[in-house]
């Protein structure tokens, strides 16, 4: 099932659906706005803000984010050593 959004063309001057499967960039323009770059090189100019389709982008995690999503207790430290495997 494709992922679909609602943007409103420039050109066309109305709402569109677009299937976000086919694109390939999205440009922020300076004077808002962006510029939808399509995998059969065609380009669709949005009055919709970049922040929008920033919520579709996949964003690397660092062990600090983690870190800081799930502190642990204070004063408690966590044990790290490995376990220790008895000998038969």
């Amino acid at each position: 099932m494709s992922l679909m959004v609602v943007v409103n063309s420039v050109e066309k001057g109305c709402p569109v659906i677009l299937n976000l499967e086919h694109v390939r960039e999205i440009a922020p323009w300076k004077d808002g706005g962006c510029a939808i770059f399509l995998s059969d090189s065609t380009r669709i100019l949005v009055k919709d803000p970049f922040s929008q389709f920033e919520q579709f982008a996949m964003q690397p995690v660092k062990a600090e984010d983690i870190a800081a999503r799930f502190p642990t207790k204070k004063g408690k430290k966590e044990d790290h050593t490995p376990l220790e495997i008895p000998k038969l």
